[in-house]
């Protein structure tokens, strides 16, 4: 029975990892204005190469994992030791409660995806560097989350041509 609620909870963990899934930009970024903004290291700055909004419709992703948690909980909630114990039917309502209310949180994805050129004084070159801001509404005014990522992944010097820059 433990063994199969540990089960239970990583196939539980496995799938809410799936809840806000990204895509990369389909087509290849065109070169766009110089777009300079201050970073808070002293001396840096950030060109922007590309930008794109995006709305996610996580819908039937969600649908697929309610109706497979649905059937896992279904069938965890008939075997003995779980129908002869209040607590682990309280504890996997609970558990279930919380899914339901992340899937439906994340039924649609606002994201702002950008990708640019930054300096990186340890490198000693410049490099691509990402941010993904996720908004709380289709409007893309409301920020809830922010990435930035550096990728250590070296701009090539005709790229960097277009923008007005070189590497050392």
């Amino acid at each position: 029975m433990k063994m199969k609620l540990n089960v239970l909870v990583a196939s539980t963990l496995a799938l809410t990892t799936l809840l806000s899934p990204l895509q990369a930009f389909a087509a290849q970024a065109k070169p766009a204005a110089i777009t300079t903004l201050s970073i808070p290291d002293p001396g840096s700055s950030f060109t922007l190469i590309g930008e794109k909004r995006e709305t996610f419709d996580n819908t039937i992703v969600n649908n697929v994992l309610s109706a497979a948690l649905a059937f896992i909980f279904g069938k965890v909630t008939k075997l003995e030791k779980v129908t002869n114990s209040a607590g682990y039917i309280i504890g996997l309502t609970a558990l279930s409660n919380f899914i339901n209310t992340k899937l439906s949180d994340s039924r649609y994805v606002y994201a702002n995806i950008r990708v640019g050129v930054s300096y990186n004084s340890y490198l000693g070159y410049y490099e691509y560097v990402e941010s993904v801001v996720h908004y709380k509404d289709a409007n893309f005014n409301q920020i809830k989350e922010v990435y930035y990522a550096q990728t250590g992944h070296k701009v090539e010097n005709d790229v960097l041509a277009r923008y007005g820059l070189r590497n050392p």
